[in-house]
């Protein structure tokens, strides 16, 4: 809640697309949508507790459960462990930024070098096995 003190989020249907991820092709929920996107959150689980802040047009989300960051994709209904604090969420993210790991692409769009971000994420994650599945 902290976050939504501080901006509103990106709402899912904004006209100009460059301005939408805060991950490569993840916005963060916009806190009109939070309500709806827990609820899908729950039926891809089956449970409460996750709380998602990121999403992308197909329905996975960055959660976050008692201090850790989880995937939750709509094809996978089992919770992967990313980052085990929020503090090593952020020095990844912050690592990626600045390395040029995640980066504008010609057409003004955030992306991002796959195993460059994988192999990065190692090193800041090392005992977190969603990033040694490569």
């Amino acid at each position: 809640m902290r976050l939504y003190s501080e901006v509103a989020g990106t709402p899912a249907g904004i006209e100009d697309q460059s301005l939408m991820d805060f991950l490569p092709g993840y916005r963060l929920i916009h806190w009109a949508e939070l309500r709806d996107c827990c609820e899908t959150c729950r039926k891809i689980l089956g449970i409460d507790g996750y709380f998602p802040f990121l999403t992308n047009y197909s329905s996975d989300f960055y959660c976050w459960k008692d201090g850790a960051i989880y995937d939750v994709s709509h094809d996978w209904p089992t919770p992967t462990l990313m980052h085990k604090t929020v503090a090593d969420f952020l020095k990844t993210i912050c690592a990626c930024y600045t390395s040029g790991v995640y980066f504008l692409d010609e057409d003004g769009y955030l992306d991002y070098a796959f195993e460059q971000e994988r192999l990065l994420a190692i090193k800041l994650n090392p005992q977190v096995d969603y990033w040694l599945e490569g």
